[in-house]
């Protein structure tokens, strides 16, 4: 049975002694861990009696975390001034840009095959280990063998030995593992006492091991769910991940009285407003031709469009006859209709730090509402890691979204956008992530609406095969089912400078006239005047109908996703407005991936 043999305290002395640091009190286990993690940063060469610790906690710690602390460290003394080991040459700061998209995009260029993911880690390796030498030269350990017998012997007798019940000395699978990846680092160590010294994997075997790490970690993405956008808009969130991956998706959103943000302006309202009494209506046909019989045939105040004002009904009528002729569209275009979108995409990843999406959209309003089917615009995105360990990705982003082609009054920009972002992903423990992630979005027309938009979101693997771990070996056929996760994202937009637009959508951007064929009887004019302001004379300078963009809108997504065999997973969510200002009322969200 383990025991405490090595105090917090002669953890900590020894730490002041080779680092001219302390350690702040804490939970004795996160204590221990800290200052282990310090001993990993030691010079082993000038100081040789740090690795005895290490070896201590490795072998007679009783807390499973200070002993994979411990492992963790060993493998950092030892692997200086040595190419890192396997999916570790990923690890750290990254080169920006990746050296090797060039060549990959070339070989695309080309018609050529680009190298596999699994055969760049060589390349990083290689190149990693000239960076970190040149990094640490001041250093002894990079330049001396700083695995010794001692540390072969307990890494051997912690990743292979059992005791006479059968069971495992470490019963931890991933200190296990850890100990194992650790000896590929002591090839050149040879123990003298006579006890188990195992030979040492070779290339192929090692270069193979490297590439099933890569593969089961891009297996278990961490994607962010999205929303539907005002305006339909593509997003840096929707279905992304941070990490480059090589895949395929579809999906299916049904948003509940989508908001198109379509709104009668100010001074249009307020003569709208006298359209509820009989004498309104009257003042309305008077000062605006409209429904009146006395103008152009076909120009709203024909002999066609004669509207009865003792009818109650005749408000609408006026206004949709108004709207037709100074907008373009009637009221109906207002609704907020329930939507389909249907989209789908394509991401291929360039090189291990390196990727490139793409995403479409069509979009279907089911309410008659004027707006036709079509395709909204893409999005292109770019993603780079700028930064990786076991536990963080941090990742740069880059997406355009061209302006393409649409039908008149379809509910799409009128603009190409641009949309830098900078997304996190941490894994605080075991099964557990989180991620924040923000970018802004430029038009390339000035005068339409700038955002800042941010997702922050949690996520737990409620279920997770064995065979996801990294650490794991079982050989056994994997199960159809490989994991459930749960996540709940909140998902932010926020105006930048002016929220509103007009012209946008196809609609008219000029003031509003009377009917064709007919003046206001103020000053002989085709200008309209507020008829509730008589004797003054006020004309309607305001657009008929703007684009008025919510200014702050926050949406609760939470989602469930199931990863099956063959990478593939699935995901159902639903997100819910939580501010006042909406992009819809509610939405149900399906996406299904595949990974190559």
């Amino acid at each position: 049975m383990r025991t405490r043999s090595i105090s917090p305290l002669l953890l900590g002395s020894l730490l002041l002694c080779l680092l001219g640091q302390t350690v702040p009190a804490a939970d004795p286990a996160q204590d221990d861990i800290a200052a282990i993690e310090f001993l990993g940063a030691a010079d082993a060469a000038s100081h040789p009696e740090s690795q005895a610790i290490l070896i201590d906690h490795l072998l007679k710690d009783p807390r499973e975390a200070v002993r994979f602390a411990a492992v963790k460290a060993i493998t950092r003394q030892i692997q200086r001034g040595k190419p890192p080991l396997g999916f570790t040459a990923l690890h750290g700061w990254r080169d920006l840009p990746d050296p090797l998209i060039w060549n990959q995009l070339r070989s695309l260029v080309t018609f050529s095959a680009p190298t596999p993911l699994d055969d760049l880690l060589e390349s990083y390796q290689d190149r990693r280990f000239q960076q970190n030498q040149k990094r640490f030269e001041h250093r002894r350990d990079t330049d001396r063998e700083t695995a010794t017998p001692e540390i072969k012997k307990a890494l051997v007798q912690v990743s292979t030995q059992k005791l006479d019940n059968g069971l495992f000395f470490e019963p931890s699978a991933r200190i296990r593992y850890a100990a194992n990846e650790a000896l590929l680092l002591c090839q050149n160590v040879e123990i003298m006492d006579g006890s188990y010294d195992p030979d040492p994997p070779t290339v192929e075997e090692q270069q193979a091991n490297a590439a099933q790490v890569s593969q089961k970690r891009r297996r278990i993405r961490r994607r962010i769910g999205g929303r539907a956008d005002t305006a339909n808009r593509l997003n840096l969130f929707d279905n992304m991940s941070l990490e480059p991956e090589t895949r395929a998706w579809l999906g299916f959103q049904h948003a509940v009285s989508q908001n198109n943000a379509i709104t009668i302006s100010q001074q249009n309202a307020d003569l709208f407003s006298i359209l509820g009494s009989e004498t309104g209506r009257r003042l309305f046909m008077s000062y605006t031709g409209f429904g009146s019989g006395q103008g152009t045939a076909g120009g709203g105040g024909g002999s066609l469009d004669i509207v009865d004002p003792s009818d109650p009904a005749s408000a609408a009528q006026l206004q949709d006859l108004y709207l037709l002729h100074n907008a373009g569209r009637s009221s109906s275009f207002l609704r907020n209709p329930d939507t389909n979108l249907y989209r789908a995409g394509f991401e291929y990843a360039v090189t291990s730090d390196f990727g490139i999406a793409f995403q479409a959209q069509y979009v279907t309003p089911l309410d008659d509402v004027q707006q036709p089917e079509m395709f909204s615009n893409p999005i292109i995105q770019m993603k780079h890691v700028l930064y990786r360990d076991d536990e963080t990705v941090l990742a740069g982003m880059f997406g355009i979204a061209p302006q393409i082609p649409t039908p008149d009054f379809a509910i799409v920009e009128d603009t190409s956008r641009l949309s830098p972002g900078l997304g996190i992903n941490h894994t605080p423990k075991e099964d557990w992530f989180v991620w924040g992630v923000t970018g802004f979005s430029f038009p390339t027309d000035s005068e339409q609406i700038k955002t800042w938009d941010y997702s922050l979101g949690i996520g737990h693997f409620l279920y997770k095969h064995e065979s996801l771990e990294v650490w794991s070996d079982t050989g056994d056929p994997e199960p159809f089912l490989l994991g459930i996760v749960p996540q709940f994202e909140v998902l932010g937009k926020h105006i930048i400078g002016n929220n509103t637009v007009t012209g946008l959508f196809d609609l008219s951007s000029g003031a509003p006239q009377t009917a064709a064929g007919t003046l206001n009887p103020g000053d002989g004019t085709s200008t309209i005047y507020l008829p509730q302001y008589l004797p003054a004379l006020i004309p309607v300078e305001q657009t008929a109908l703007a684009f008025e963009e919510p200014r702050h809108v926050v949406d609760l997504t939470m989602s469930l996703t199931l990863l099956f065999t063959q990478q593939v997973d699935f995901t159902l969510g639903i997100s819910v407005p939580v501010t006042g200002g909406t992009s819809r009322a509610l939405e149900f969200l399906t996406y299904i991936n595949k990974s190559f």
